[in-house]
C-alpha cells in the first residue's frame, strides 16, 4: 500500500472509509429542504442536451407534518439509505430501522423530545409526495424510464399493524413497489459513510452532488472537475443568489469542510452567465488526497495521476486556500484485490448472499477472511437482528463478536459426529488395510516357523506335538465323518489357525520367542504399513 508522502501512513490509516452504496437516479434530485429561509419550492424541469437526460421532478408534502427539513434529510440518508444499502438485493418490501431510540442513537441525538423530533422527520419522509418522469440506464445496461406520481414509502411505528395483521416490534418502511424496482435495477455509487454523518446538512448534500464531477475527473485523469453555481442551487436546493457576494459567503461555508478534510485541494471560480442573460459562476475544483484516497479504496484500483491542464484558467480566482498539487498526491495506493483467486470469490458470494452490500463483502472478504468465515459459521444461530441480517453481520466481523446462544451445543454436537465418522473411516481403513496384506503376514509368519525348526529344533518339536494332541482330541470328541469335525478339520489346516496356534503356543511356553501380531509386523516389517498410506493407525 503506497504511503503519503508528508506523514509516512498509508492511505487507510489517513482516510478510513466505511461505505455506504447509494443508488445514482433518485439521489440527485432534492427531496428536502436544507435551507434556513423557510420554505423551498422543489420543481425542477431540466431540458438536459438534446433532450438526452432530461428530468421532470416535483416533491410537494404534508400540509400536517410539513416539508421534509434536515433532520429528514438526515434520517433518509444516515439511516434510511444505510438499511436499504444493508438490505441487498433485491430489495425487501419492508425495512426494519429499529426503534426511535435506536434511531436517535445512531444519528448522536439524546434521546427524549429527540424520538418526537425523528419520529415526525419520518412521517415527513412518508408524506413527501413525488411527482417524476425521467430515464436512466439500469446496471444491465439497457435504458429504463422512471415515472412515478407517489410517496417512496410508508411507516409503520412500533406498535402499530401491517396489512397482514402483525404487530411491529420497532419502526418499519413499507416501500412502494415501483420505488423498490428503480432501486433493485438503478447503479450504485459509494460514499463515505462517516465523512457523511460528520459534515452538517448543507455540506452533506454538496458532497453527495459534487462526487459525481470529482469521482468523473479523478477516473478521466482530469485535473479538475467543475460545477455550475445555478444548477448546484437547483439540485441542492437552496436559495440562488444574483450577486457574487452573496454567492461567495453560502459556497465558501460549504467548501470549507471538505477543504479542512482534504477532499478538496483548492476551489477556484469563473464568471459566467445562466444563457438568459442571469449571473452565474463556474466552480472549479482540484480533489484532495482524501477523494484519491475515497476513489482507490472504493474501486480498488489504482489511479494515475491527472493530465496537466491544457485548458486556460484566464479569469478564474481561487476561492480557498490551495492543498498539495494534483502531481504530490499518493494516487493509487490500495492492491488490487485476488480477483482470480476462487476463495476470495467464493466468500464475496457468500457474504453477500447473506444480506452484507457488495463493497462490504469484498473489503471484510480482503482484510478479514477467517472473521468472515468464523461469523459466518455463527449466523444460523443468530436469534433475532436489530436492524438488519447485512448489518448484524458487518458488526459481527468488524466487531469480532463471540458465538451465539446455541452455537456452542451445535459445535459440541457437531464435533462429537466428526469425531465418530473420523472412527468409523479409521476402523474400516484399518479393516481393509488388514485385509489386503494379510496373506503376505502368513506367508511371514511361515518362514518364522521354518526358521524356528533350524534355530530352536525342541521349541519346534514341541510346537508339532501340541498339534497332534489338540488334532487327536477333536477326533475323540466328534464323531468321524461329521460334518463338524469335517469343518473343525478345514479351520486347523487355514494357515490363519497355524500362525494362532502357534502364537498362544509361544507365549505360554517360550514368551521371548513370541512372534508379533498382525499391526506389530505392519509397522516392523510391511514396506506398505498403514501409515505410509496417509492414515493414522487407531
Amino acid at each position: 500500500m503506497m504511503l503519503d508522502p508528508q506523514t509516512g501512513a498509508t492511505q487507510s490509516q489517513l482516510f478510513p472509509l466505511d461505505a455506504i452504496r447509494v443508488e445514482t437516479v433518485l439521489s440527485r434530485n432534492p427531496i428536502h429542504n436544507l435551507s434556513k429561509r423557510g420554505g423551498v419550492e422543489i420543481a425542477i424541469n431540466f431540458a438536459g442536451e438534446g433532450g438526452r437526460g432530461a428530468i421532470q421532478w416535483q416533491v410537494s408534502h404534508n400540509s400536517r407534518y410539513g416539508q421534509p427539513g434536515p433532520l429528514a434529510y438526515k434520517v433518509d440518508t444516515h439511516v434510511v439509505n444505510r438499511r436499504i444499502d444493508e438490505a441487498g438485493r433485491p430489495v425487501p418490501k419492508i425495512i426494519r430501522l429499529g426503534s426511535l431510540s435506536e434511531i436517535c442513537a445512531e444519528l448522536g441525538l439524546a434521546d427524549g423530545k429527540s424520538t418526537q423530533d425523528v419520529k415526525k422527520a419520518l412521517l415527513q419522509n412518508a408524506g413527501a409526495f413525488v411527482t417524476a418522469k425521467l430515464a436512466y440506464t439500469g446496471t444491465d445496461g439497457t435504458e429504463h424510464s422512471f415515472e412515478f406520481n407517489d410517496t417512496r414509502y410508508g411507516v409503520v411505528l412500533t406498535g402499530q399493524k401491517f396489512p397482514d395483521g402483525r404487530k411491529a416490534n420497532a419502526v418499519y418502511l413499507v416501500l412502494h413497489d415501483i420505488f423498490r424496482g428503480l432501486l433493485d435495477r438503478a447503479p450504485y455509487r459509494p460514499l463515505d459513510y462517516d465523512y457523511l454523518k460528520s459534515l452538517t446538512p448543507g455540506a452533506q448534500r454538496f458532497y453527495e452532488l459534487v462526487s459525481y464531477q470529482i469521482f468523473a475527473a479523478i477516473k478521466h485523469t482530469r485535473p479538475q472537475a467543475r460545477y455550475r453555481y445555478s444548477e448546484y442551487c437547483t439540485f441542492a436546493p437552496q436559495t440562488r443568489y444574483y450577486d457574487w457576494e452573496h454567492a461567495r459567503k453560502q459556497m465558501y461555508k460549504l467548501h470549507a469542510p471538505h477543504i479542512q478534510s482534504e477532499y478538496l485541494a483548492k476551489v477556484e471560480y469563473e464568471a459566467t452567465d445562466d444563457g438568459q442573460g442571469n449571473p452565474d459562476w463556474w466552480f472549479w475544483y482540484t480533489p484532495g488526497r482524501k477523494a484519491y484516497a475515497e476513489y482507490s479504496a472504493f474501486l480498488c484500483r489504482k489511479q494515475p495521476k491527472p493530465k496537466p491542464a491544457t485548458e486556460t484558467s484566464r479569469g478564474r480566482r481561487t476561492l480557498a486556500p490551495a492543498g498539495p498539487a494534483p502531481e504530490q498526491l499518493p494516487l493509487g495506493g490500495v492492491a488490487e484485490p485476488a480477483a482470480a483467486d476462487p476463495q476470495y470469490e467464493e466468500l464475496v458470494q457468500h457474504l453477500a448472499e447473506k444480506g452484507l452490500n457488495h463493497s462490504d463483502a469484498e473489503r471484510l472478504a480482503r482484510e478479514k477472511p477467517e472473521e468472515c468465515r468464523r461469523q459466518l459459521d455463527h449466523l444460523p444461530f443468530v436469534a433475532e437482528f436489530k436492524s438488519s441480517r447485512g448489518a448484524y453481520l458487518r458488526a459481527a466481523i468488524e466487531g469480532g463478536y463471540g458465538p451465539p446462544k446455541g452455537y456452542a451445543e451445535h459445535a459440541t454436537k457437531e464435533r462429537a459426529q466428526q469425531r465418530k465418522a473420523e472412527e468409523t473411516s479409521r476402523k474400516q481403513a484399518r479393516q481393509s488395510h488388514e485385509a489386503a496384506h494379510r496373506a503376505t503376514y502368513l506367508a511371514w509368519i511361515g518362514e518364522r516357523v521354518g526358521e524356528l525348526e533350524t534355530s530352536h529344533p525342541e521349541v519346534a518339536t514341541g510346537f508339532s506335538e501340541a498339534e497332534a494332541k489338540m488334532l487327536a482330541k477333536y477326533r475323540r470328541t466328534l464323531p468321524a465323518n461329521s460334518s463338524a469335525l469335517r469343518a473343525v478339520l478345514a479351520d486347523y489346516e487355514r494357515p490363519e489357525s497355524r500362525a494362532e496356534r502357534l502364537q498362544e503356543f509361544l507365549e505360554k511356553h517360550h514368551p521371548a520367542l513370541k512372534l508379533p501380531d498382525f499391526w506389530q509386523w505392519d509397522a516392523a516389517y510391511n514396506p506398505q504399513r498403514f501409515e505410509a498410506e496417509g492414515l493414522e493407525k487407531a
